[in-house]
């Protein structure tokens, strides 16, 4: 009998085992990533929708969301993926409020239907808009902003809308 301490075979069937749970965990771990960037990404775009709509309430004008270009003003482009979003009282001045996106997975892509958004202080309150994630890992895992005339945004699951614009 011995007084204390493990045995090599001891630590070696240890070691063992755990390198096999975390082989095991790390295909887990990933998809785990992958959703919260998901979920990051389109959390941040609803709260810059919300903050664009007060903004422009507040100003008594109307207040622009768009992916910032190289020039500090809006890029102009569909493709957000990349990119600040930024807010603006008028497209020529600086902006008022800048996100900076997470990362997207490799693969993924960030687009809306529209290059600018615009948000008005009186009914409509802002240009329908639907900005889409494109998840590398297929449709059934994107999501979706949508942003109604009224100038409410909503979080929805982007399978349906992810198949009808091409995302894999």
């Amino acid at each position: 009998m011995r007084d204390h301490g493990w045995t090599l075979t001891e630590l070696l069937i240890t070691l063992a085992l755990a390198a096999l749970l975390a082989g095991l965990a790390a295909p887990t771990f990933a998809g785990l990533l992958a959703d919260l960037r998901r979920s990051t990404t389109l959390t941040l775009i609803h709260g810059a929708m919300h903050s664009a709509r007060r903004l422009a309430a507040a100003h008594g004008r109307p207040a622009f969301l768009c992916a910032l270009g190289t020039d500090g003003h809006c890029s102009g482009a569909l493709d957000w993926s990349g990119h600040l979003l930024a807010v603006f009282k008028d497209p020529d001045e600086p902006p008022l409020r800048t996100w900076l996106l997470p990362p997207l997975a490799p693969g993924g892509r960030l687009s809306s239907n529209r290059p600018v958004i615009q948000f008005s202080p009186l009914p409509p309150a802002a240009t329908p808009a639907t900005l889409l994630y494109c998840d590398p890992r297929g449709s059934q895992f994107s999501g979706a902003v949508i942003l109604s005339g009224s100038g409410r945004p909503r979080l929805a699951p982007g399978a349906q809308l992810a198949e009808a614009a091409g995302c894999s």
